[in-house]
């Protein structure tokens, strides 16, 4: 691996590292040798990059990667490096009945870190929607999952459950009770995926123990948005103070401006950044998760705060070590930039919001390899794309 000068960065998303500041980084066999100011080395490849940020390695906390064992999934090498976010989590792609091919024909093969959610309901995501994981009690074997579990550990980062009436049917909190269950007899997160009743979102928020994730906490379906609902978004607030994690998950379906205007008029932020990108929402409205940050950025979130949606605070909701900027670390890095703009794009119900400022990938060093990266979003994308989808 080369030795490689990253020359008059500005870090963020690093412990005491804002952005604010501009150093050089000296990179050498995909660690950090040296950090400081006005390096000088006579055998390293130069790369000077004044107009960019260093972050941690993006992370996308939500994304559907089982390519071939899903009908929604989608290669990883079209979502990951190439768009700037080298870690993906799958989430809950496959259940316990082929969870051995996600692995087997996706992680191991792929050049991204794919880290996996165990779908509660054996069969997965195989026919999204079409038929269903979780409507009736067999469909979630508890012994064949925990002994799934048991044999990936520690790969498996947490377990998935739906939660919403295509889902389930008349079975309502019945899929939740169990995959708890499962959470914590495997001491994992569980994620839940929220949408139209039932079960109703305040009895899921109610459920969710510190360090379980909520996806979709911005959706703004009927009879299901955290914010016309005053029980619901108590329980919204409940949740977030005991320390569930809240994640975008934007999706097809699943994200609002208007709730996401009102959650944070109301001090509710979100504490991840997930795109749940998979092939219904790729080409619109999600595009890539530089194009939800951007989305989140011009809402109203800091820069600061946006990056860490995708890096420190995502590593700490997956049990990860926290990234750091000294010698010795890993230098796994998303180089980005923010540009000016005026562009204007749709969340998942068809309302559009004016973006001012983009963040744009640029490149990144995964693994000591240096390797341009580049938003999906076409230059002239503009309002009008609603997918319907039910993600």
């Amino acid at each position: 691996m080369a030795r490689i000068l990253l020359g008059s960065v500005k870090p963020i998303g690093f412990p005491g590292y804002d952005g604010s500041a501009r150093v050089d980084v000296l990179v050498n066999d995909g660690r950090i040798e040296q950090v400081g100011f006005d390096l000088e080395t006579d055998d390293a490849e130069i790369r000077e990059m004044a107009n960019a940020y260093l972050s941690p390695a993006w992370i996308d906390i939500h994304t559907h990667v089982y390519y071939g064992g899903s009908d929604i999934a989608l290669r990883p090498e079209t979502i990951g490096v190439a768009t700037g976010a080298p870690i993906l989590v799958d989430a809950g792609s496959a259940g316990e009945g082929h969870f051995n091919g996600l692995v087997e024909y996706v992680i191991d093969r792929a050049r991204e870190q794919i880290v996996p959610f165990l779908n509660v309901g054996s069969i997965g995501l195989v026919a999204t929607n079409r038929v269903p994981e979780v409507r009736l009690l067999q469909d979630i074997d508890i012994e064949r999952t925990l002994a799934t579990i048991e044999k990936y550990k520690p790969l498996i980062a947490g377990l998935k459950v739906r939660l919403c009436s295509i889902i389930q049917a008349e079975s309502d909190l019945l899929p939740l009770k169990l995959a708890k269950k499962l959470s914590r007899y495997a001491k994992l997160p569980l994620m839940t995926h929220i949408g139209r009743p039932l079960p109703l979102v305040e009895e899921v928020l109610d459920r969710l123990d510190p360090g379980d994730i909520c996806t979709h906490c911005f959706q703004g379906k009927p009879a299901s948005s955290v914010v016309d609902d005053d029980r619901a978004f108590a329980a919204l607030f409940s949740a977030r103070d005991r320390g569930v994690v809240l994640d975008i998950g934007h999706g097809s379906a699943s994200f609002s401006y208007r709730v996401a205007r009102e959650c944070m008029d109301k001090g509710i932020f979100p504490t991840v950044i997930g795109s749940d990108l998979h092939t219904g929402n790729i080409d619109g409205p999600v595009w890539d998760l530089s194009v939800v940050l951007s989305k989140l950025l011009c809402l109203g979130m800091s820069l600061e705060d946006t990056i860490a949606g995708a890096t420190s605070s995502a590593r700490t909701a997956l049990r990860m070590e926290p990234a750091m900027l000294e010698p010795g670390a890993p230098a796994d890095f998303t180089l980005f930039e923010t540009e000016d703009c005026d562009l204007t794009l749709p969340d998942s119900l068809g309302d559009t919001l004016t973006l001012t400022t983009r963040i744009l990938p640029k490149a990144v060093l995964w693994r000591g390899e240096l390797t341009p990266a580049a938003s999906r979003l076409p230059v002239d994308a503009q309002a009008g794309h609603h997918a319907g989808g039910t993600t």
